[in-house]
């Protein structure tokens, strides 16, 4: 099916357009979408199966023997007319298009795996430490780092927040440096939350973490 894809990509005369209104993503009949255009070139069965033949042409289907009323004179070697007719349905009848598509059910699949993508990305990252306890009396700026399994962290932005800016403040953010400075503004035995999100360079997916500071 992959290859069938990109095979129809290739031959599209415009690129698929996700911007367009629905009805011109969907639009079918004589002049189909370019979506749609694709989807009715991929055959979505085995290889072998008959769903994946061309369609017997009209001319062919008019140009084929009627089949006989008596099963008896049928010629098991003739292809007649019913069955080629038949066969055309099939094919067409298999044929698949956005129409076919439930809204419901494509953001859902488009949420599951959206959510498993940025899954796999966040696992590539950690901070440091997600824990950092600190006396209330020691007010000079700490730092967290973000962190990558197997290299350095590339980013591309970073912001963070303090769920409880009374005790904990974040000062400053770097991306260039993957860190996120922040202070002690509480009283003992306050907390806070920080939640740092960044941007990894060359995707447009953020990952979020989170380090949680005690003030003792």
């Amino acid at each position: 099916m992959i290859e069938q894809l990109n095979a129809a990509l290739a031959a599209l005369d415009q690129p698929i357009d996700f911007t367009v209104s629905q009805d011109a993503f969907t639009a079918g009949g004589d002049t189909p979408s370019p979506a749609n255009q694709v989807l009715a070139s991929i055959c979505f069965y085995p290889p072998d199966s008959e769903l994946c033949e061309a369609p017997p042409t009209e001319a062919e289907i008019e140009a084929a023997p009627e089949r006989p009323e008596n099963e008896d004179d049928w010629d098991p070697d003739v292809t007649y007319k019913e069955e080629l007719q038949a066969k055309r349905d099939r094919i067409l009848n298999a044929v698949r298009s956005l129409d076919e598509i439930d809204n419901e059910d494509a953001r859902t699949y488009l949420r599951r795996e959206l959510q498993a993508i940025s899954t796999t990305l966040a696992k590539r990252y950690y901070l440091e430490h997600y824990v950092a306890s600190h006396p209330a009396t020691d007010t000079a700026i700490k730092s967290v780092r973000v962190k990558k399994i197997g290299g350095r962290p590339q980013l591309g932005e970073i912001e963070a927040i303090s769920t409880r800016p009374q005790d904990v403040t974040v000062h400053a953010w770097s991306w260039q440096d993957a860190e996120v400075e922040y202070f002690v503004s509480g009283p003992p035995d306050g907390e806070s939350e920080l939640l740092i999100a960044f941007r990894p360079e060359n995707t447009y997916r953020w990952v979020r973490k989170s380090l949680r500071v005690i003030i003792r």
